[in-house]
């Protein structure tokens, strides 16, 4: 009898997961928030998709987005105050993660995007 073993990631939603961010992979480790912080549209997208910040303080906020094997895909340090716009076109279809990491690098909020072309 063969075994094969999965390498996946669960998130529960609305959850918010603490990332530990290595080699340009990373591990999830869950907690629970009261409220959304980020919304991204369109999801699914055909690449391009906009980010809206819902908190107040979004200074030094930056965005890794991962494939599903845990591998980063895109990095943007810095992302603007109340919105932002990242093109993902040069992705494959499939479903992504988006970590977003505060300037203090404690806090960590995590969405998924699908790439649908």
């Amino acid at each position: 009898m063969k075994k094969i073993y999965f390498n996946l990631v669960l998130l529960a939603l609305p959850a918010i997961a603490i990332c530990q961010h290595t080699e340009n992979t990373f591990s999830s480790e869950e907690i629970t928030t009261a409220s959304k912080s980020v919304g991204i549209y369109p999801n699914p997208s055909r690449g391009v998709i906009k980010i809206a910040f819902i908190r107040q303080n979004n200074a030094g906020l930056s965005l890794a987005i991962f494939n599903s094997t845990g591998r980063e895909v895109y990095t943007k340090l810095h992302l603007a105050a109340n919105a932002a716009e990242v093109d993902l076109s040069s992705l494959q279809n499939g479903i992504y993660t988006a970590v977003f990491t505060g300037s203090n690098k404690t806090e960590r909020i995590i969405e998924h995007i699908v790439i649908a072309k």
